[in-house]
């Protein structure tokens, strides 16, 4: 006789709701805390960068041309942070996502000390 043990009561298909098939439909799905992770770190970097961009504009100032060039490449420093860290961690090893935080931080640095010479 069979005795039931903890093994057979363990389901092995990660494919619910769809059992039927032997491959899983769809991308799979970021776990919850890399976004709640993304959201952190984009709530402590990203209104450091705002203030000092908003300084500029307001300082009344001409705008030098580096900082317009500033804002392009730190917007896409922290599209591609974003996406390393949500989509392509598991791909990307961890120096990539420092990468493209540190281009940011850089860019942000670049950016201030632009809105001090001006």
């Amino acid at each position: 006789m069979h005795r039931i043990t903890p093994d057979d009561l363990r389901t092995t298909n990660d494919n619910f709701p769809f059992t039927h098939f032997p491959f899983r439909i769809g991308p799979p799905l970021a776990p919850v805390s890399r976004f709640v992770g993304c959201i952190a770190n984009a709530n402590e970097n990203e209104p450091y960068f705002l203030l000092t961009a908003v300084a500029l504009a307001a300082s009344g100032l001409p705008i030098p041309a580096i900082a317009t060039k500033c804002i392009y490449f730190y917007v896409g420093a922290r599209y591609a942070f974003s996406t390393v860290y949500l989509f392509l961690g598991d791909i990307i090893p961890q120096p990539g996502r420092a990468f493209c935080y540190l281009g940011a931080l850089f860019t942000m640095v670049t950016l201030a000390v632009a809105t001090l010479m001006a």
